[in-house]
């Protein structure tokens, strides 16, 4: 799923600095990069997962989050607000989902 939104984001002219399986390496990898904005699953497996990483990452960096999701119920809608997200993406979103939400960031 990941190398799918990555092919997207680059087909958009958007560097993808790097891809993180965890949220301990999502927290490195932007210390690392600094991006401008992070693609987050919401569900990262074992250990802290995404919401948690993206709270972390924009309170130590600034940097601000579109969390991807097959599943988004109230609940954990909810919870993904305290990281003050950009936007909720499903997992499969199109390609021109992808673009119209990068062009409503443009300044």
């Amino acid at each position: 799923m990941a190398l799918g939104i990555k092919a997207v984001l680059e087909d958009l002219a958007v560097e993808v600095v790097e891809i993180a399986t965890s949220g301990p390496d999502a927290l490195t990898a932007a210390d690392r990069h600094r991006p401008d904005l992070i693609f987050m699953d919401i569900d990262l497996g074992e250990g802290i997962d995404g919401i948690d990483a993206a709270v972390a990452i924009r309170d130590a960096f600034g940097i601000r989050t579109v969390f991807l999701t097959v599943y988004l119920n109230s609940a954990i809608k909810q919870r993904a607000e305290t990281a003050d997200p950009i936007a909720f993406l499903d997992k499969t979103a199109s390609r021109a989902a992808i673009a119209k939400l990068l062009s409503s960031l443009s300044p």
